[in-house]
């Protein structure tokens, strides 16, 4: 006598085979909704934008590198968005960046190029008031290259006169008068400044 099948089993082995994972592919990693490129770059491992790539992706880009502080690479990524898609706003962003990576000569040249092609955009008071700024910075970076210079030039003749009681010479006390002064106001002089800047919160995040 043969063994009759319950009606029931078909539905549990369909429920059965539903369940179990779907053979070679259950060891991989299933694809998840949302932004890769986001998510490489918050494990960093997310390489500089091709030479082909999108001008929103290179400001994807540009933004993450700005929040991780990499103001150099968001700069750059910018002005190559600007190139691909020649927004205003890019290079106002890409001088913000390179302000905040101290490249003052580079945001100058961006606040400019952005002043040229949007003279009434609502940014540009901002922009002419850091190009205002930015000239006593690059000012002052002149300045201590110059003093970082001599200082340089003065250890250089402490070496070759080291067996001399160099103290006693004038041009020791005038070169290191000269370096402790004008260290002092170059110190003090960007001090003030980034303090200035960093209460207008304006200014410390990309314009979008």
């Amino acid at each position: 006598m043969s063994a009759r099948l319950s009606p029931t089993l078909p539905v549990a082995l369909l429920v059965l085979a539903l369940a179990l994972p779907a053979g070679a592919d259950s060891g991989r990693p299933r694809a998840r909704s949302g932004d890769a490129a986001d998510e490489d770059i918050e494990r960093g491992q997310l390489a500089p934008p091709s030479a082909s790539a999108s001008a929103s992706l290179l400001v994807s880009y540009a933004r993450h590198m700005f929040a991780r502080q990499d103001y150099p690479a968001a700069a750059e990524a910018l002005e190559r968005a600007y190139a691909r898609e020649p927004r205003p706003i890019y290079l106002f962003n890409a001088a913000q960046s390179y302000r905040k990576a101290e490249r003052y000569a580079d945001a100058t040249r961006c606040y400019e190029r952005f002043l040229i092609f949007a003279p009434n955009h609502t940014l540009a008071a901002e922009a002419r008031d850091h190009l205002r700024t930015l000239q006593v910075l690059q000012e002052q970076q002149q300045k201590r290259r110059e003093i970082e210079l001599a200082i340089e030039q003065t250890q250089q003749q402490l070496e070759k006169e080291k067996f001399t009681a160099v103290y006693k010479r004038p041009w020791f006390w005038l070169a290191l008068g000269s370096a402790v002064a004008g260290t002092i106001g170059v110190v003090v002089g960007i001090k003030l400044y980034r303090d200035q800047r960093d209460s207008h919160t304006g200014t410390l995040s990309l314009q979008f």
